[in-house]
């Protein structure tokens, strides 16, 4: 039994309570919606439009191709199972159908963790950064994804977050004189 599968079938143990199950729904569905919410209130509440305008941009096209692009080609090439599909683990969030790596979600609240942290907003990527491990360890505990899947997620998103950031659209924002309130 490899290191993935041990892990799966651990926190699938912990939660096979009432209990258990709402707690893994509410984190592994709903807190990424809690967490885009507290980067837009950022992102709005940022008093420089110039960073505004680039925070989001680099949100959205990280979003873009690291979920809705390169996510979709990787598992239409490498078509993993779930381990809801393969292992005696409930899927408490849902049966997927598509390929489990890499995890989607996974993706998403990592892409946003890194925006924060741009912004250094240091109290705001501690709170963001613990909700990324909470969402990664419920989609595990839920059934839906291997441990790898969630670290291959974090990956793809740091990695077109770099490309980006680096290459695409390097920042100008901090600038002096460049800033219109």
């Amino acid at each position: 039994m490899g290191l993935d599968t041990s892990i799966v079938l651990w926190l699938s143990s912990l939660v096979q309570s009432s209990a258990g199950y709402i707690v893994v729904k509410l984190c592994g569905m709903y807190l990424p919606y809690l967490l885009l919410l507290v980067l837009i209130v950022l992102i709005l509440r940022e008093p420089s439009r110039r960073k505004k305008f680039y925070y989001t941009g680099l949100a959205l096209l990280s979003l873009i191709f690291s979920r809705g692009v390169l996510t979709e080609l990787i598992r239409q090439v490498y078509d993993r199972s779930r381990p809801f599909e393969v292992l005696d683990v409930p899927a408490l969030l849902g049966e997927s159908m598509s390929g489990a790596f890499p995890s989607g979600h996974a993706v998403v609240v990592f892409c946003l963790f890194l925006i924060v942290l741009l912004m250094k907003k240091s109290k705001w990527s501690w709170i963001v950064g613990i909700g990324v491990v909470v969402v990664g360890i419920a989609r595990i505990a839920g059934g839906l994804h291997w441990p790898s899947d969630i670290l291959g997620g974090f990956a793809l998103a740091t990695i077109v977050f770099l490309i980006l950031y680096y290459w695409i659209l390097p920042s100008r924002i901090s600038e002096p004189g460049q800033d219109e309130q």
